[in-house]
């Protein structure tokens, strides 16, 4: 019985032994693991730190980028209102000239009319001046002797 028991502490103790082994291994494997995660998170430290760094200088380029583009949108808008207000005026220009083109145009039909008016009396006034001439020349000629007679008379005393 000795000997079982001998045997089997014999094999406790190797399996003890191995036992003692697989914990150094499993704590020095703990240790490089912990070691490792360390790393890892410092290097995750780093990227960040270097992530924030790139942002921060992103978010200046972006603030600079929209005070550029914030004064350009007043310069627009100024210049918008501007041209607004030439727009407004010359508006305004193109009314008064066509009001003017308008009462241009009222004046000349006007005139149209009169100069119408005129010459058909003139082409009347030039009917009656051709039946005078022409019943003048159906009278045929005056005798020499009327004419001095009655050159110096008044049209009411010859009729």
């Amino acid at each position: 019985m000795n000997l079982k028991w001998n045997d089997k502490f014999a094999k406790m103790a190797i399996i003890q032994s191995k036992k003692m082994s697989l914990l150094i291994s499993l704590q020095i494997l703990y240790l490089k693991v912990i070691s490792m995660l360390q790393a890892l998170q410092e290097i995750s430290v780093e990227d960040r730190k270097r992530q924030l760094d790139n942002c921060k200088v992103e978010l200046t380029s972006i603030d600079s980028r929209r005070d550029i583009v914030s004064t350009n949108l007043k310069d627009t808008e100024k210049k918008l209102s501007e041209l607004m207000k030439k727009q407004r005026s010359a508006n305004s220009e193109l009314d008064k000239w066509r009001t003017q083109e308008k009462e241009a145009q009222e004046a000349l039909e006007e005139d149209a009319r009169s100069l119408d008016k005129m010459a058909t009396k003139q082409n009347m006034l030039q009917k009656k001046i051709d039946e005078c001439t022409a019943k003048i020349c159906d009278l045929g000629s005056l005798p020499s002797d009327f004419f001095d007679k009655y050159q110096n008379m008044g049209s009411k005393n010859v009729t």
